[in-house]
Formats: structure tokens, sequence, C-alpha cells
């Protein structure tokens, strides 16, 4: 049986792209060299769910099911906030942008995408890690304690100084396939349903 290497997410506006691209730079000027493997504009995106291998034979009653629970979610507001890694500052492998603004609806439209998920494929065999909001910056090496620090105190700087304006109102969720290539990954959309502050009241539907 065919499978998809699914997710469901959320895009940024190409002003939060132009925002993050802002602070991505002033992290390249001052973290060590080779330190990080950056994430190109087009990548950056807020993950939901990721639901990994689905067969082709499922994807439309997921996203059926996934589309009956938030109907058309109200809009919500966001904003750039503060820096972070995973999975702490001691061993830093993920840099990321942090968030703003109406989380607590966020993390509802999060929850309701797991629960339709978990109805469909079952409960994940492995715990599903806890939501934080947050689009990934870049891939950070295995580094020693040294070079850690030095880590956290760029980051401790460019907190202090602050983020570009932002006021991110995502269009539409999306259910997005990836395909793995030697380059990475490739993003494709499959459907889409749009907030109610947005044209386009039918949306995509998966096939």
């Amino acid at each position: 049986m065919k499978t998809r290497r699914l997710f469901v997410a959320l895009w940024p506006t190409e002003a939060l792209v132009r925002s993050v691209g802002e602070i991505r730079e002033a992290a390249r000027m001052r973290l060590p060299r080779g330190v990080a493997r950056y994430v190109a504009d087009d990548q950056l995106h807020l993950t939901l769910r990721f639901l990994g291998e689905v067969g082709d034979d499922a994807v439309a009653p997921l996203w059926a099911a996934i589309a009956g629970r938030l109907g058309r979610p109200a809009s919500l507001a966001l904003n750039l906030h503060r820096w972070g890694v995973f999975p702490g500052i001691g061993r830093p492998r993920v840099l990321w942008a942090g968030l703003s603004g109406d989380l607590e609806s966020l993390v509802r439209l999060q929850s309701e995408v797991s629960k339709a998920a978990d109805a469909v494929l079952g409960t994940p065999k492995r715990p599903v890690a806890e939501f934080h909001p947050h689009l990934t910056v870049a891939r950070l090496r295995d580094m020693g304690r040294a070079e850690a620090s030095r880590v956290a105190e760029v980051l401790a700087d460019l907190d202090r100084r602050g983020y570009p304006p932002t006021n991110w109102c995502p269009s539409e969720v999306r259910l997005m396939r990836s395909d793995l290539g030697p380059n990475g990954p490739r993003y494709h959309v499959e459907a889409e349903i749009p907030f109610e502050n947005t044209s386009n009241p039918g949306g995509k539907e998966a096939g």
C-alpha cells in the first residue's frame, strides 16, 4: 500500500518570513561558524501535528475528520516572541522562534487536530511531544560545553534586543506532504481549511 508522509501546519505570511529572516541573520552573524544549518524561507512553518506515513486510502477520511472538528476556525493573531532551543540550553539541537498572541486559541486548534487524527489513525505508539508553538529556525550540530554556552549567550543578547514587529494572522490550516530527498524535504499542499477571516470558504479537499 502506498503511503504519504504527512503533517498538519500553519504557513507563515511573507511579512513573517521577512521578520524571521532578520532574526535568523542576526543569529547567523553571532553564532560560532558552522554550528547551525538554517531552515530556508520556503520551509518555515508551525507544525500542529506530525502524522508520519499515512496510507493513501486513509488520507481523505483523515482530512474529513479534521475538517469536521475544526469547521471554519476562528482567526488567530500571533507575533514573534523570544528565542529558544530544544531539548535544552545545555545540549541545544534545534533553534526556534517562539510566538505570543492568541496562544490559548492556537493550543485548542492543535488539540482538535490531534483528536481527529487519533480517531482515524489510532493513538500513536510513541507519546506525542507536548505542543510548544514555534517555528524551527535552524538545526544545530552536536557541540561541546563551551559552544553551548556561547549559543546561550547569543540567544540571551538577541532576546534583549527584541524582535521585528509582526502581526501574523494565518490564512489556512494545511495538510502537507513531505517528500524526503538528498537535499532535504520538499513540501506539497495536500488540502487546506481557511480561517474565518479569509476568502476561499470551501478550502481544498484531500484526495
